[in-house]
């Protein structure tokens, strides 16, 4: 097995991820804010790809 570089989520993103440890990975989820905000940013997107 190659070891390989893994960039944490929250290293790219001051907010809106949070990081927990789950055993011996991590697992990232979005908060309700970044979830809520990127379903808004994804419906305007799908609205203007049929205009």
């Amino acid at each position: 097995m190659t070891p390989q570089l893994m960039i944490q989520p929250s290293s790219l993103m001051r907010e809106g991820v949070e990081l927990r440890e789950f055993g011996n990975i991590y697992l990232f989820r979005f908060t309700s804010e970044l979830q809520s905000r990127c379903e808004q940013l994804k419906l305007g997107l799908g609205d203007r790809r049929y205009a």
